[in-house]
């Protein structure tokens, strides 16, 4: 599921979603809430779609603020084009990682319901981790 969605993602969602009042709950919390509330493996499973959703959404409205400031002019001595070039390659990168990484758990796992909960648990740990470092990023180094 994840080495399509990750790729999937189209920048234009992020400018056409609305701005929220109130900032939802971290993917990896409302996650964690949906699965103590499920109840059974189909409940679950629509945890762990939402979580993406939610988690991919996020990493698409970080990724065009982050591109959106390094196409602009930065300090004296900086290189934001090459900067914006390498934020690039390491988002490529790391989407292959991650599909490499949970691709490794649905081998392990076979067909059936613990692949496809395991594979979704990776994806979603993966994209919150990432945005972690996207916010990090944009807030030391480019707000």
């Amino acid at each position: 599921m994840i080495r399509f969605a990750i790729r999937a993602i189209p920048l234009l969602i992020a400018a056409a979603l609305p701005a929220a009042a109130a900032t939802p709950p971290a993917p990896d919390v409302a996650l964690s809430r949906c699965l103590r509330a499920a109840q059974g493996g189909l409940e679950s499973a629509q945890c762990y779609g939402e979580a993406e959703e939610q988690a991919m959404a996020q990493q698409a409205r970080l990724l065009g603020a982050l591109r959106a400031r390094l196409a602009r002019p930065g300090p004296l001595g900086t290189d934001y084009p090459a900067a914006a070039k390498l934020l690039e390659d390491g988002q490529s990168a790391w989407e292959s990682y991650v599909a490499a990484d949970c691709r490794l758990l649905e081998t392990v796992f076979g067909d059936g319901n613990a692949q496809s909960l395991a594979s979704a648990d990776c994806a979603v740990k993966h994209l919150v981790a990432r945005n972690r470092g996207l916010e990090q990023l944009k807030k030391d180094f480019l707000d």
